[in-house]
């Protein structure tokens, strides 16, 4: 399934270019790939800088985790850019499925 969090616009008292910020979300099974874009606080005209997490459901106690520095090879709470390559990796991991062994 893949959904989309209403846009978060943000205006400024000074004007300008407005705070943007849209978050969408790749689910398959128990795993989930969340993808972030914003403009950098209104400094950007495309909400171009990116942030990609990836989530898995214990099927056993059914909490949430961040496996991101597992998939991607990132530190623990490092922003991992919304790249070509970090987004394959991720879709990759996505659509694998598991064979009922979990750590």
């Amino acid at each position: 399934m893949i959904s989309a969090h209403p846009p978060l616009i943000y205006h400024h008292s000074s004007g300008g270019q407005p705070s943007m910020q849209v978050a969408t979300q790749f689910t398959n099974g128990n795993k989930t790939v969340s993808l972030s874009c914003d403009n950098s606080v209104g400094r950007l005209k495309t909400l171009s800088r990116s942030d990609i997490r990836c989530f898995m459901m214990d099927p056993q106690t059914e909490e949430e985790r961040d496996v991101t520095a597992e998939v991607l090879g990132a530190g623990l709470n490092d922003v991992v850019r919304a790249d070509i390559e970090n987004m394959s990796r991720a879709m990759n991991w996505l659509r694998q499925t598991p064979w009922g062994f979990y750590r």
